[in-house]
């Protein structure tokens, strides 16, 4: 989904407030191990919501902070927003008051817990007052730096608009970028210097009223640095300053070189080649031959003309079907029968070039995204190798694409992993294939989200509505898909767990069949 696809409501307040204390009971009463993770399931579905539309609210008001009907919505959060905080942390110290509290260490891992503690550690109800204060501060400092405006180039612009003008080729332009962007700043400097003042002095009375000696013992907390502090960062920029800014000081040295700035400046940093991209060190190279794969950005023509021979690419499917992104596991994800390698002569669009070789190969029933992705890999270095011998002797065939036949694939996200039960147990098994390795199939089991690795079709029907556990046995975990099939799950993980045989989890936890 894009961004401004992404639909924004106000939350309840007074719900979500409700709600956090029903969860700080039930985390602080919960009689068993599984009873607690179900609960801290719980709260992180109930806080999913109002993150999401906070953050939304956030991003645009940031990005035009003279809107004012998104400057209410982050006056809302501002003034909200530590209540709410307050809230979560009473259902953090609700955990921790459990006897079964290491059951979330062995589910979610020792920064679950460590998390809370910092949660309960860094904020109370003592500071509320001082923390709406200080979401008003840094909302009025965001308004002075995002609402600014720049005049440049015979345009009002904003700081982000003037970037192209920093990467300018003329460095005359990009000094003058960063002038005005400055001359902004040093406008605003009595006021910026206010606000920063006070935000400063806020975050200090903070943390003494929470115990702290200053802010920079409670930013640890607050941002929760878990297993380091001030030592381990001292030993960090002493690292930097002594490892990494030698070896900076002598890419800084080649650039110099490269670019022909002899005393670059600030304004100069942007500038690795001196036209503004690598052809003209390509030139110099003066190779026969480019050969690129997996490298997933269009190049420009005037790159693609520097070799002798031309530049070709090496794609894993049949072009023109699948250009783009994730080639290899949409083929899987859709179920398709076949696939293969292509090699094509790069053009300046997406995969769009004259195909000059291919090699089909089948796609198992139950292989992998990452099991065919080895396979083709191996298979694109030796259709590799041969097309290359082809070009060397002249005997080589370009093949046009059938645009009308081309195809486009999106790159994955973890908003695909969770399995629909409501369709085809094939669908699933491909679905389940299809996100192996990365990011991997989701189902919720008695209230916990595992991953799923491993699924086999079972002959069975059952009445049960789709999602359901109908049965559970040595060879899996039986469910129930659409139209009355079942899928059984044979591989999982478990949060915090190994990922195993269902069988053997089934060894050590029970998990609800409907009756």
């Amino acid at each position: 989904m894009k961004f401004r696809e992404m639909t924004y409501t106000r939350p309840d307040i007074d719900a979500l407030l409700a709600r956090c204390k029903e969860l700080a009971a039930k985390a602080e009463s919960a009689a068993s191990s599984e009873a607690l993770v179900a609960v801290y399931y719980e709260q992180s579905r109930a806080f999913a919501d109002y993150n999401t539309a906070a953050n939304l609210a956030s991003i645009h008001y940031t990005c035009d902070t003279r809107d004012a009907a998104w400057k209410a919505e982050q006056d809302f959060f501002d003034a909200n927003g530590p209540a709410v905080q307050n809230a979560s942390v009473e259902i953090s110290r609700a955990f921790l008051a459990n006897p079964h509290v290491d059951a979330l260490t062995e589910a979610f891992g020792t920064t679950c817990v460590a998390g809370m503690k910092n949660a309960v550690l860094g904020m109370d109800d003592r500071t509320i007052d001082l923390q709406k204060e200080y979401n008003a501060l840094v909302s009025q400092y965001q308004q002075v730096y995002g609402g600014a405006l720049v005049e440049f180039d015979g345009k009002q612009l904003t700081i982000p608009q003037l970037g192209p003008y920093k990467e300018n080729l003329d460095p005359a332009v990009r000094r003058a970028a960063y002038e005005a962007e400055a001359g902004y700043f040093d406008a605003h400097r009595a006021e910026l210097d206010e606000l920063y003042t006070k935000i400063v002095k806020n975050l200090n009375e903070q943390a003494k009223i929470l115990g702290y000696h200053d802010y920079s013992e409670l930013s640890y907390v607050r941002m929760n640095r878990i297993g380091y502090g001030p030592e381990e960062i001292k030993r960090f920029r002493d690292q930097v300053a002594n490892d990494v800014v030698p070896q900076l000081q002598k890419v800084i040295e080649l650039r110099r070189k490269r670019t022909g700035i002899e005393h670059p400046t600030f304004a100069d940093l942007p500038v690795t080649f001196k036209d503004g991209a690598a052809t003209e060190l390509l030139r110099t190279l003066a190779p026969e031959l480019l050969v690129v794969v997996a490298y997933g950005r269009i190049l420009p023509q005037t790159f693609l003309d520097v070799a002798k021979y031309g530049s070709i690419n090496v794609h894993g499917s049949l072009l023109p079907k699948y250009r783009g992104a994730a080639p290899i596991q949409w083929a899987v994800l859709n179920g398709d029968k076949t696939t293969g390698v292509s090699v094509q002569y790069m053009a300046a669009a997406m995969d769009a070039g004259d195909v000059i070789a291919s090699r089909e190969t089948e796609i198992g029933e139950f292989e992998t995204s990452g099991e065919l992705f080895d396979r083709l890999k191996t298979l694109g270095a030796e259709l590799l190798v041969e097309t290359v011998r082809k070009i060397a002797s002249g005997d080589v065939v370009r093949v046009p694409q059938n645009e009308a036949d081309a195809t486009y694939t999106k790159m994955l996200h973890k908003e695909m992993c969770p399995i629909d039960w409501n369709k085809s147990p094939r669908e699933i098994v491909k679905h389940i294939c299809g996100l192996d390795p990365w990011p991997v199939a989701t189902a919720e089991l008695g209230g916990v989200s595992f991953r799923v690795f491993g699924a086999e079709y079972t002959n069975n029907k059952c009445s049960a509505e789709p999602g359901m556990v109908v049965g559970t046995d040595k060879n899996g975990i039986e469910i129930a898909c659409a139209d009355g099939e079942t899928l059984l799950i044979t591989e999982l993980q478990a949060p915090g767990k190994k990922r195993m045989k269902a069988a053997d989890f089934l060894r050590g936890h029970n998990i609800k069949v409907k009756g």
